[in-house]
């Protein structure tokens, strides 16, 4: 485990790489990109939380839920109205209790593009919902890092919101960096936690020195050919309009996706 000698040197510089990429404090890199979901989100939720999540969340998150014993809240997918409904049900609540209402943190899960839908959650609203119900938001950047944005820094660069307003990013170092493992990003005292409170990282060996130099350099390929994320942004629009033209898909198939997602899903009607 990272805890019992298992840090390298080359764990440490990926994490101060990704900590400057993406404009927070710190980083941490777990072994395991589901670990990482399945363990931050538990390190932070306890039983008498509650967390908001959308509906078409992805199995880890789901398995961070579970391992949280907190209430769950879901809301309609990317359907800010929704959302915004449940919180003023769950502060007419704490009207009625209050005691509960201070000892209940609050969270809202969402990822940048969901992996089961394709879709790019819709972050400035979901920022504006949790400053005005003092709700901490967690994004998972999974499929969204380094493909959203202008330099590849995901759903915040993407819609032009400000890194504060994230409290904490979860990501993945096996899509876009081809590697693995996953991370987490935020404040110092955040990242700190994880170390003593997320499973993954305390129960877990650690990440592979070549896994982590792998991603390293993934990372720095990012930053040093910005011509990639240009492609990848055309590839993407390509593949969504030929997959909106044929008939041979669309008398088949529903095709779910945003434009800027490299994520199309087909299913069937």
């Amino acid at each position: 485990p990272r805890g019992f000698y298992g840090t390298t040197l080359e764990h440490l510089e990926l994490e101060r790489s990704l900590a400057e990429f993406t404009g927070f404090a710190d980083a941490l890199v777990y072994a395991y990109g589901f670990a990482t979901a399945a363990s931050a989100i538990p390190a932070y939720a306890k039983k008498e939380d509650i967390i908001f999540v959308d509906e078409k969340r992805n199995f880890a998150i789901q398995r961070g839920l579970d391992a949280s014993k907190s209430t769950v809240k879901f809301f309609k997918h990317n359907d800010t109205k929704d959302l915004e409904a449940i919180l003023n049900k769950v502060k007419e609540e704490d009207s009625k209790d209050t005691r509960r209402a201070r000892r209940s943190r609050r969270y809202l899960i969402a990822e940048g593009i969901y992996i089961n839908t394709g879709e790019i959650c819709p972050l400035p609203g979901l920022v504006r919902l949790c400053k005005k119900h003092k709700v901490r938001i967690v994004i998972d950047e999974s499929i969204s890092f380094g493909v959203l944005g202008k330099t590849g820094r995901g759903v915040s660069e993407y819609y032009g919101v400000p890194r504060e307003d994230v409290d904490l990013i979860i990501g993945s170092l096996e899509y876009v960096l081809g590697s693995v493992g996953g991370f987490c990003v935020g404040s110092r005292f955040l990242v700190d936690h994880q170390q003593a409170s997320g499973l993954g990282y305390c129960f877990s060996a650690s990440l592979p020195p070549l896994l982590a130099t792998a991603a390293l350099e993934g990372l720095r390929t990012i930053q040093r050919e910005p011509g990639r994320l240009t492609r990848l942004r055309e590839s993407c629009h390509s593949l969504h309009s030929r997959l909106q033209l044929s008939a041979v898909i669309n008398n088949h198939f529903d095709v779910s996706g945003d434009p800027d997602s490299p994520v199309k899903l087909l299913t069937l009607p």
